[in-house]
């Protein structure tokens, strides 16, 4: 090989080793930098999903700290300011035996149960400050639930109803989302069969609420609560069952005298949280009497409830009861429950469950 020949190959060689050192350091360097992006990402929606700092996460001297602390007007415990929403949130939540456990009951501030057609139970939830990222499954509105939806202004969350309930809340203007009509605040759980599997969450709630204009500030009417705790003077009430109908629908509490509360079952059965597993319970128990009857030819048997008026009932908490008159003197007025001196009942601080029964329901206290 001559020198002129082998100088030419090793020019080219070093242009060849040149261009090859230039794209694997660039290559290097494009894997470096999506690396380090990734890890960016990781880190930012590491952020985002953490959980707000709650009123028990600030610690002042190792000793838990509510910051701005304010008494939630609907469960009478003291949160901090900025967890209180502005306007309360009514979830309809199912009770058949298909749709248990369910989710989010045991955040909700106050859950009321009222029967529906077929000698079924439903609940709505009401919130005032929580984070739960799964609720449900949802159903359907009936009528009466509204008479107790106006009381707080609420949001309502609700998935179709019955022919009336569609009537009342375009007559009643119910600010509310509608599952029938929103894929974006609910979603399908496909471990479940249809109906029983449709969720939202309050995030999801609060969005979609921003976006429709219904967070915002309202007044509503709310219970009295003990500024410490109080055992109601009355009768003993350590077991207390609710009888909605023979199937499947037996509701009972058992005083618990460690926490304070009452813990529930249904159909003899711990009722518990579908995420938590963590049984429901209640600080206290409102059993409200109400004039039911079936709606006059009405195929599936749907129910009218008269929870305008006045009526009976009893009022439970820790491990005693008394008896109690109600008394609601229009749809958008507030129930108002008196003892037997006709005076406004005191709440203890924690969650209330307000189970509105027909007249001639089983109740037992004992």
């Amino acid at each position: 090989m001559t020198s002129r020949k082998f100088n030419l190959l090793l020019s080219l060689f070093v242009v060849l080793f040149f261009l090859f050192s230039l794209t694997a350091g660039c290559s290097s360097q494009k894997v470096i930098q999506e690396k380090e992006e990734n890890q960016l990402q990781t880190e930012a929606d590491a952020r985002e999903n953490l959980p707000a700092q709650s009123s028990e996460e600030v610690k002042t001297g190792g000793e838990p700290k509510t910051v701005d602390p304010t008494r939630c007007p609907l469960c009478g415990r003291t949160v901090s300011r900025h967890e209180i929403f502005k306007r309360p949130i009514a979830v309809m939540i199912e009770n058949h035996p298909k749709a248990r456990p369910q989710s989010g009951l045991d955040e909700a501030d106050i859950v009321y149960e009222m029967p529906v057609e077929g000698g079924i139970s439903r609940f709505m939830a009401i919130y005032l400050h929580s984070d739960k990222s799964r609720i449900g499954p949802v159903r359907s509105s009936r009528p009466y639930y509204l008479d107790k939806l106006l009381e707080y202004e609420g949001i309502y969350v609700y998935f179709g109803g019955s022919p009336q309930a569609w009537e009342d809340i375009a007559r009643l203007k119910i600010e509310g989302i509608n599952g029938i009509y929103d894929g974006l605040t609910f979603w399908r759980d496909e471990s479940r069969k249809k109906p029983h599997n449709a969720y939202t969450s309050i995030k999801k709630i609060k969005r979609t609420s921003e976006m429709k204009g219904y967070d915002r500030d309202v007044n509503f009417k709310h219970f009295k609560f003990c500024e410490g705790e109080e055992v109601p003077e009355g009768e003993k009430a350590e077991t207390v069952i609710l009888k909605f109908s023979p199937f499947k629908y037996t509701v009972k509490y058992e005083y618990n005298r460690h926490k304070g509360g009452y813990l529930r079952y249904m159909d003899n059965k711990p009722h518990i949280d579908r995420e938590t597993h963590k049984q429901l319970s209640a600080e206290n128990i409102i059993i409200q009497k109400a004039k039911t009857m079936v709606i006059p030819g009405d195929d599936a048997g749907r129910l009218n409830i008269q929870l305008v008026g006045k009526g009976e009932g009893y009022y439970i908490s820790k491990g005693n009861c008394i008896k109690i008159t109600w008394e609601k003197k229009s749809r958008k007025g507030y129930t108002y429950f008196y003892d037997t001196k006709n005076k406004e009942i005191t709440l203890n601080p924690g969650t209330t469950w307000i189970q509105i029964v027909p007249y001639n329901a089983e109740v037992q206290i004992q």
